[in-house]
């Protein structure tokens, strides 16, 4: 009877695995027939010698193993007759078509029988262990959707995943992933697909391996190409041939970008001006008309409002940049700061320095960094260049008040005449005063407090005559004072305006 194969493929293989049915078969054939179809090779006849020596023993002779060496019969000389020499015998192999009468008591049909039993079986067992009979079946299971995406992005290896429907292809794409240093993780297996399927799909590869990142994704016969390049004839000629011309039984989409070599500084531009929220950004190394190249840094300068606006920003520029090095040299402010930096009159800075001092230890901070309970001493360094006009000196702090430092309601005159006081050369001008130090009635001298931690700005403005009309209170708010100081800007008497930054901290 006809084996039970399964009635789909994943039957067949587990089929496989099961002895061939073998019941209803006469002794010594059953036997026979099981040994030849076993589903372990090991357990099957080896060899043909094995299968001649089951049948002369009837089926009841145990076969020898591989390891027992079995030595020839030994030829009995024939008897010579003085009256005739007999005829020379034919080799065994000689003359097949005249057998010789059976030794076996099972008669002479049996050996005849069993031999062609096992040319029978034997195809028949190829034809099980195959993994269908007669009929074209699929050789893997079959999957829905069929699909495969292959890969070249711009940050992560080249891969190739899904599924194929043969080993050549399989090992064809392993290989194209190892030349490109990427991986594979591919699955045989059959599907709705066109017969030149695996011949369509390495066709479109070779024509996409040329563009700086890429994707193939094919479900079934349907396959969509995604990438982009800075070769604007390659586009040409890929958007040419694709969508209507895809080779084969495939069809499907094509989406490809064309990027520049170079950036544009307009567009660096155009982004800095949307994210500047504590006055203007700038490039530093600005390329002009030309823009940047592929190797060329972007760098920014400039001051914002915090690390959350940089760090947008950065992304920002980095999106646009490609593969270029992004460098924001931005001095971080707050929101208070970045108001009145918004209001500040455009002058050029001019020689007037600011120097900060420890009141306790009086050494030198350069960096304008204090923690809690430390005592800022400020110095405004007046030029020996400059000898005439007047210096307001605010201090723009962290909570969104302006403190005025000169002049105030203690200290009314500040026109550098009288800050001079008849000396020559640069004058160290104190603003904030230690502590433990004499100083003059209506000056400030204050201390670190956890209070209001951060940046506080310290301005000082040269202007050729008083910068307001009226005295401002020592201490006001900075909307205030931003209103006050951009109507005076107008009258245009502000010559220079320098800054430096007080940080506190824990």
């Amino acid at each position: 009877k006809s084996p039970d194969v399964g009635a789909n493929p994943m039957e067949v293989v587990q089929k496989k695995n099961d002895p061939l049915d073998t019941s209803g078969v006469p002794e010594p054939l059953k036997s026979l027939l099981d040994r030849m179809t076993a589903p372990d090779p090991d357990a099957r006849f080896q060899s043909m010698d094995e299968v001649l020596t089951f049948l002369e023993s009837g089926g009841a002779e145990e076969v020898l193993s591989d390891a027992t060496i079995i030595a020839p019969p030994v030829k009995s000389e024939p008897e010579v007759k003085a009256e005739a020499p007999p005829p020379p015998t034919p080799p065994a192999a000689a003359k097949p078509s005249k057998p010789k009468t059976a030794k076996s008591s099972g008669g002479s049909g049996g050996l005849i029988a069993a031999v062609a039993a096992v040319v029978v079986i034997g195809a028949g067992a190829g034809a099980y262990f195959g993994g269908f009979i007669g009929g074209g079946g699929p050789e893997f299971p079959p999957v829905s959707p069929y699909s495969l995406v292959i890969a070249n992005s711009e940050n992560l290896p080249t891969s190739a995943s899904g599924f194929v429907p043969d080993p050549e292809m399989q090992n064809t794409l392993v290989g194209r992933m190892n030349d490109l240093g990427g991986t594979a993780d591919l699955t045989l297996a059959s599907g709705d697909i066109a017969p030149t399927w695996n011949v369509d799909v390495l066709s479109v590869l070779d024509d996409i391996e040329q563009l700086d990142d890429w994707q193939l994704s094919v479900t079934g016969n349907t396959a969509s190409i995604s990438g982009s390049t800075s070769d604007a004839s390659l586009l040409a000629s890929l958007t040419e041939k694709y969508p209507a011309n895809w080779p084969g039984g495939l069809s499907g989409t094509i989406d490809v970008a064309l990027t520049s070599l170079f950036l544009d500084a307009a567009e660096v531009d155009n982004l800095l001006a949307q994210y500047a929220d504590c006055g203007p950004l700038t490039q530093v190394n600005n390329p002009g008309a030309v823009g940047y190249g592929p190797d060329d840094p972007v760098l920014v300068s400039g001051t914002l409002a915090g690390e959350e606006t940089r760090d947008t920003l950065q992304d920002a520029l980095e999106d646009i940049a490609d593969d270029r090095f992004v460098v924001i040299n931005a001095t971080l402010l707050n929101p208070t700061l970045c108001l009145v930096e918004n209001y500040l009159p455009e002058a050029p800075s001019s020689d007037i320095q600011v120097e900060f001092k420890d009141g306790n230890s009086g050494q030198d901070v350069t960096s304008g960094d204090f923690k809690v309970g430390q005592n800022p001493v400020i110095d405004v360094i007046i030029p020996d260049s400059l000898t005439t006009g007047y210096i307001s000196v605010s201090v723009l702090d962290v909570s969104g008040n302006v403190f005025h430092l000169l002049p105030n309601v203690g200290r009314t005159d500040n026109s550098v005449e009288t800050l001079r006081d008849g000396q020559s050369g640069e004058v160290a001008l104190r603003v904030a005063y230690g502590l433990n130090e004499d100083r003059p009635e209506g000056s400030i001298a204050f201390s670190v407090d956890d209070s209001s931690l951060g940046k506080s700005k310290i301005l000082v403005i040269h202007s050729f005559a008083p910068l307001f009309r009226q005295m401002r209170p020592t201490t006001e708010s900075a909307v205030a004072y931003t209103e006050a100081l951009s109507a005076r800007a107008a009258d245009q008497m502000i010559e220079t305006l320098d800054s430096a930054i007080l940080t506190t901290s824990e």
